[in-house]
């Protein structure tokens, strides 16, 4: 034990010894006023300066450039890991799972709109072609006499009844339900 402390306490010297050796060596400095320096004094505080100010400049050149490096670096390595991954059977489900869930939802109302639109137009259109007579009458019709060809045709309007209004109306606003449906298909979240 005694051995233990003896090595301890020469250690001790030791680094005190330094310390104070080293501060022994710093010059000591004095602060002036620029006054009452000379000319020759001042443009060679004013030159240090500028030397001081290039070095720091300098050092912060290099600091960016190795960041700059590092990022570069750093990029390189994630853009090839990304690009070995994405060539593999996981990556490829993966990056098709990104996709749907970018534009899946979209896509999926597009498609179903577009469906709806071709099923429910041409149903709407024969049924108004079938419920709907049509407003005109053919009366008489003058052919040539050899050649069955059509020369004039005579129409007459049919009048407007009621149960044919309110058929048109419902399929007015049948046609717009349909577009209403198909919109809220293809614009709904």
């Amino acid at each position: 034990m005694h051995r233990k402390a003896m090595v301890a306490l020469m250690v001790v010297v030791v680094v005190l010894g330094t310390v104070g050796i080293a501060f022994a060596q710093q010059e000591e400095r004095v602060t002036v006023p620029k006054s009452m320096l000379t000319e020759d004094q001042l443009a060679r505080l004013k030159t240090e300066q500028t030397i001081d100010q290039i070095e720091a400049v300098g050092q912060y050149a290099g600091l960016g450039k190795e960041i700059g490096t590092a990022v570069s670096d750093s990029l390189n390595a994630i853009t090839d890991t990304a690009a070995k991954f994405a060539e593999t059977k996981v990556g490829k489900f993966t990056m098709w799972m990104v996709a749907y869930k970018i534009l899946g939802n979209d896509l999926l109302h597009l498609a179903a709109g577009i469906v709806l639109a071709f099923v429910w137009l041409p149903i709407w259109v024969w049924s108004y072609k079938r419920c709907l007579p049509s407003s005109r009458i053919l009366i008489n019709e003058k052919r040539e006499p050899n050649k069955g060809k059509v020369i004039e045709r005579n129409w007459q309007r049919m009048p407007d009844d009621y149960d044919n209004r309110v058929r048109q109306i419902t399929h007015a606003l049948f046609f717009v339900g349909l577009l209403l449906t198909n919109l809220i298909v293809f614009f709904g979240g």
